[in-house]
């Protein structure tokens, strides 16, 4: 069973399992189909690199809400973390990079700074995976 959590703050609506209480991760192709929540995400210029020096007491997921980036991109790359849980541990100063595709996706996310370089990208079956 599924339950929709929508924000105080106006932010974006996720969707959570009430069984395990995780996030239910929108596939790609259940996202790029539905045009009306891809035409309120600001993609800005595809394939571009943006910067983002990580405040203390800020997370990613509130990185990405503020940034109006989709959530459901971040919990997928947390599904795939790896070494160091980089996704899990953001700390403050370190500098986190992601470009967006033409539809407001994540393609390419990166953690560098405090000993930690990690980078993800998405694949051709459009899954992340961590280089």
């Amino acid at each position: 069973m599924t339950s929709k959590i929508y924000p105080i703050n106006g932010g974006k609506v996720y969707t959570i399992d009430t069984t395990t209480h995780k996030p239910v991760v929108v596939s790609r192709v259940a996202k790029s189909q539905t045009t009306s929540v891809v035409a309120k995400q600001s993609a800005g210029v595809a394939d571009q690199w943006y910067s983002y020096k990580v405040p203390a007491g800020d997370t990613l997921a509130n990185i990405f809400r503020n940034k109006g980036l989709p959530l459901g991109d971040l919990y997928a790359i947390a599904k795939v973390e790896g070494a160091g849980k980089p996704i899990s541990r953001i700390q403050a100063g370190q500098t986190l990079r992601y470009r967006q595709n033409s539809r407001g996706e994540i393609n390419g996310l990166q953690i560098l700074g405090n000993g930690v370089s990690a980078s993800y990208t998405v694949n051709a079956n459009g899954r992340f995976y961590r280089q």
